[in-house]
């Protein structure tokens, strides 16, 4: 593909972006309007720092993420601008697929860290946890993941927002979802054709329970690679949890997060996917004694090894949950899309004191994208 046709290509898609976010924003912005005070210094300084990615930058989005975190800093990155051009910069998208695929995942970190995978399929094909080559159907399916009591089924890739995730319970020899569908060969045929895999259901630690009984709730850390020293380095942590009776912690699912400062404590409030903001003591019986992160440190060490591993993008979001004898397990890695609003709304400016150096950077380097024919 020439030059001339990647630019028309990218206008097009950045120009979707742009009114997608734009669209997003003023739904956002109209639910707290009331609420917002005008800060005309930095909104000044914030519109100067970020047009030279586009001439028009709405100043919705900084006196929204400013409003419901409570910063007052101009640093903050508009949604639109980091989707359109950040990440695109930052992150080379043409290894996006296969460095998030979780089928793969074990390949590149090369440790069962995650929950044991009971099957694997990969471009159609069935494989064990190690990669070992199986011939399944009817008659031996349960026996190969019939060893726990709870299976989650879901996409490799592509599960955002806790699409394509379901969980099955054991019910003598087979397995059933809440609404009695059986999982077997037709069923996954049907709902996943391939590229999926069937894992355990991590028992979580009691500490992350109480926030949500039936979602495993995750530690969302992420992380950059700095363009000046190639320094990893954690720019903000979320706890993030389900809603009530739901399976997964995400916001889009009607989940919850609640921002983690560096020294591991909770924020004292939590919000849901439009910035509502609720008090942490609806959830900690007592704050003072709950509000540190269990095993934060050791999260964030696991964060920073892994980051080295993924040599094509810079920045990267990091599921973590703890199981129940508190070891650190790791569900899930993000290299495209990754969600920053609720970075920015529980924690601030999603770049911090490197934010400078990451715009230089991207006002001289190409964007890179691809086009998913799936």
């Amino acid at each position: 593909m020439n030059e001339m046709m990647k630019k028309i290509i990218f206008y097009f898609i950045k120009k979707r972006i742009y009114n997608y976010y734009n669209y997003k924003v003023k739904n956002l912005f109209s639910l707290h309007k009331s609420n917002i005070v005008n800060d005309k210094n930095n909104e000044l300084i914030h519109i100067n720092k970020w047009k030279v990615f586009k001439k028009k930058i709405n100043i919705k989005w900084y006196l929204l993420y400013s409003f419901i975190s409570n910063y007052k800093d101009p640093n903050f990155i508009p949604e639109d601008i980091y989707y359109g051009d950040i990440e695109r910069i930052l992150n080379n998208s043409k290894f996006n697929f296969a460095y998030a695929d979780k089928n793969n995942l074990d390949r590149i970190i090369n440790n069962n860290m995650g929950a044991h995978i009971s099957l694997r399929n990969i471009d159609g094909v069935f494989y064990d946890q190690n990669y070992n080559n199986l011939k399944v159907n009817d008659d031996n399916l349960f026996s190969l993941i019939g060893r726990s009591d709870r299976l989650i089924v879901k996409k490799s890739f592509d599960s955002a927002g806790g699409k394509f995730i379901e969980l099955f319970y054991k019910n003598n020899k087979e397995f059933y979802k809440g609404n009695n569908i059986k999982l077997d060969m037709n069923f996954l045929n049907k709902e996943y054709g391939k590229n999926y895999l069937i894992q355990e259901c991590v028992n979580q630690h009691d500490y992350y329970r109480k926030f949500n009984e039936s979602s495993v709730n995750t530690v969302r850390v992420m992380t950059y690679r700095s363009v000046e020293n190639e320094k990893i380095i954690i720019l903000h942590s979320v706890l993030r949890f389900g809603a009530k009776n739901k399976i997964v912690d995400n916001q889009a699912s009607g989940g919850f997060s609640c921002g983690i400062n560096p020294a591991g404590i909770l924020n004292n409030f939590y919000i849901d996917k439009e910035g509502n903001k609720y008090n942490i003591n609806n959830i900690l019986k007592n704050y003072n004694d709950e509000k540190y992160i269990y095993k934060y440190e050791d999260i964030l060490v696991l964060a920073k090894s892994l980051a080295k591993l993924f040599p094509y993008h810079r920045l990267l979001g990091f599921d973590f949950c703890l199981d129940i004898n508190g070891e650190v397990k790791l569900l899930e890695i993000n290299n495209q899309s990754i969600e920053i609003n609720f970075m920015q709304m529980s924690c601030g400016p999603l770049f911090r004191e490197y934010t400078d150096e990451i715009i230089n950077y991207c006002t001289i380097n190409k964007r890179t994208f691809i086009i998913n024919e799936s």
